[in-house]
């Protein structure tokens, strides 16, 4: 006996073609199924997948418990690829909001809730629909009576599931904070650890532990750098013999060096711990640089501040730091951690 749909072989008595899954039974609707005297229709077995609360999945348009739950209640339906989905779409924008440090990152997910708790019943019931034709192909040599059963044992809701998927979700979010909060406290150490140097007898200044003495160092001229994958800075300090009487303002325009491209600030006077600093913001495509020139003593000083990367905001807030410590004394050379 062949399938006339298909034309697969199938067994004598089989209600249903292995094949494509079409109904055998030629006396009956294609629509209903007769199990002695009573008919068993598709909705009965799509009834009988969900349980209880057919009814109002079916006709609801919004579905609250999606809403509120999310993937805890897509667990709760045993639809597993859109639980774990959920899962990492939530992690992805938790993880976007961390790295980017926007608070608009913090809507995303109710409106990706609002969207799915509107879709939720028709997705629901068409996972339902190909779930049950499976279940019918993957016995066809059954009666109706035990396909329906076949249908409740695998359909209905799983409390096991949400159980799991809590502790599942609450390691994630455990691990999660503690990475946090290893990278909070290793950038606030890195922030709080300074060192004081006075290189010079006239020129102070404090910069940040996170820096490394680096290039050619010396009473005249000392560089300062710091590098990792999210952040990226240099301190570059000069000194000279005023032998030119160059005032600042020359000085800055002899000295600052830009591309085609760049965009220069107006040179600006900031008052540092009672002297007052020429400077000048020079915005590149990859850097910042700031260039701040003193005139001190028939010297003049030089203080360059390069940030290339600042993801972690630790060379913004190392510069605003380290500006604000320089100041001119007469004292002899010393190091002092603070």
């Amino acid at each position: 006996m062949y399938c006339s749909k298909c034309g697969n072989k199938i067994e004598e008595h089989a209600n249903f073609c292995k094949g494509c899954g079409a109904s055998l039974n030629l006396n009956k609707s294609p629509y209903n199924y007769n199990y002695g005297s009573s008919y068993i229709s598709e909705e009965d077995f799509r009834k009988a997948y969900v349980g209880n609360n057919y009814d109002s999945i079916k006709n609801g348009k919004f579905s609250i418990p999606m809403f509120f739950l999310g993937t805890y209640y897509l667990f709760y339906r045993k639809m597993w690829l859109y639980a774990f989905l959920w899962i990492i779409m939530i992690i992805g924008i938790n993880v976007g909001s961390f790295i980017y440090d926007d608070s608009y990152f913090v809507f995303i997910p109710i409106i990706l809730s609002i969207i799915m708790a509107f879709n939720f019943n028709k997705l629901y019931l068409r996972i339902v629909e190909k779930r049950v034709d499976r279940i019918k192909q993957k016995n066809s040599d059954k009666s109706n009576q035990e396909i329906l059963e076949q249908c409740r044992k695998k359909g209905g809701v799983s409390v096991l599931a949400v159980i799991l998927s809590i502790i599942f979700i609450t390691i994630i979010i455990t691990f999660t904070l503690i990475g946090l909060v290893i990278d909070a406290v290793s950038n606030e150490m890195k922030e709080n650890k300074w060192i004081k140097n006075n290189n010079s007898s006239e020129l102070n200044y404090t910069v940040p532990k996170i820096f490394e003495s680096g290039g050619y160092n010396n009473n005249a001229y000392q560089t300062f750098s710091y590098y990792d994958t999210s952040d990226s800075c240099y301190i570059n300090i000069m000194n000279y013999k005023n032998y030119s009487n160059q005032t600042e303002e020359e000085y800055l325009r002899a000295r600052v060096s830009t591309n085609l491209g760049d965009q220069v600030s107006e040179i600006q006077s900031k008052n540092v711990n009672g002297k007052v600093w020429k400077c000048v913001e020079v915005v590149s495509n990859d850097k910042t640089t700031y260039y701040y020139v003193a005139i001190h003593n028939e010297k003049i000083y030089q203080v360059q501040y390069t940030i290339s990367k600042d993801d972690n905001k630790l060379c913004s807030k190392g510069y605003n730091n380290f500006i604000n410590s320089l100041t001119f004394e007469n004292r002899k050379h010393n190091t002092d951690t603070i």
